[in-house]
């Protein structure tokens, strides 16, 4: 497998539809907004959490709902090579049709960790990138299994689309229970049976989701993306990042810009 062409949280334009021509490798896209895309002729709606895959060779629209005024916006990646194909079918996961995953961002976490190998470069970097495909495709597969069996909760689903869109709020564990009526220990099981993560781990995964966004793509100070992301501090802040992330927010913002930049001069 080869991996070239990604993006995360990519923002289209309203009106814009995508896929118009065939390209020689094939899609993988994680959809954080609701979306239409074509199948034989037909318009049909995708949801947010979604995913799509389309193979080389086919053509396959996609593109923001009527109602859309700002586009749509997605996770996307390029992949070249048959074992990916082989490897989507290994793990019955569907092609050329939209299907669920819970809203998991597992496709986000695998462009991240394959960006960084291409960038470091380093010996057996190839390989590794590999191993994150298979990873994600075997994490994509669990969670679509999950929604099929009916351990997909739509309240758990729905609070999970409410820490996203406003990681700052005071999340707890007992004000997520809450919010979903079950007790902490009852939504704790839940949760974990969904998206295979206790929904603490889970919040500081968002969070830290959003504060690498903001690092990457705004100028605003560190102590100010700490506090719009819901950390308390930003001392337990730059702990939960160089722990999860391995490096500091300072170091991660100043490895993101020297990419970009050498990306801008090849």
């Amino acid at each position: 497998m080869e991996f070239s062409y990604c993006s995360i949280n990519y923002g289209h334009k309203p009106g814009d539809f995508c896929r118009r021509m065939a390209y020689d490798k094939h899609f993988i896209s994680f959809f954080r907004t609701d979306f239409l895309y074509e199948k034989n002729g037909k318009l049909l709606r995708g949801h947010s959490g979604d995913m799509l895959i389309i193979p080389s060779g086919e053509i396959i629209w996609h593109g923001p709902t009527p109602e859309m005024t700002e586009g749509f916006a997605n996770d996307w990646m390029r992949v070249d090579g048959d074992d990916f194909i082989d490897l989507i079918r290994k793990y019955k996961l569907p092609i050329g049709t939209s299907f669920s995953v819970g809203g998991r961002h597992t496709l986000a976490h695998c462009i991240e960790k394959i960006k960084a190998e291409q960038a470091a470069c380093s010996p057996g970097y190839m390989e590794l990138c590999e191993l994150y495909m298979r990873e994600a495709v075997i994490k994509l597969h669990r969670a679509h299994k999950n929604v099929l069996s009916g351990k997909s909760d739509e309240k758990i689903k729905n609070l999970r689309i409410s820490m996203i869109e406003e990681p700052q709020r005071d999340w707890t564990l007992k004000t997520m229970a809450e919010h979903c009526g079950y007790s902490q220990s009852h939504f704790s099981t839940l949760y974990n049976e969904m998206y295979s993560i206790s929904p603490v781990s889970d919040l500081i995964n968002i969070r830290l989701e959003n504060s690498k966004m903001m690092l990457a793509y705004s100028s605003v100070s560190i102590s100010e993306i700490c506090d719009a992301v819901g950390f308390s501090n930003i001392y337990y802040f730059s702990k939960c990042f160089k722990n999860n992330i391995g490096i500091s927010p300072s170091q991660y913002r100043r490895q993101f810009a020297k990419s970009i930049n050498d990306e801008e001069n090849t």
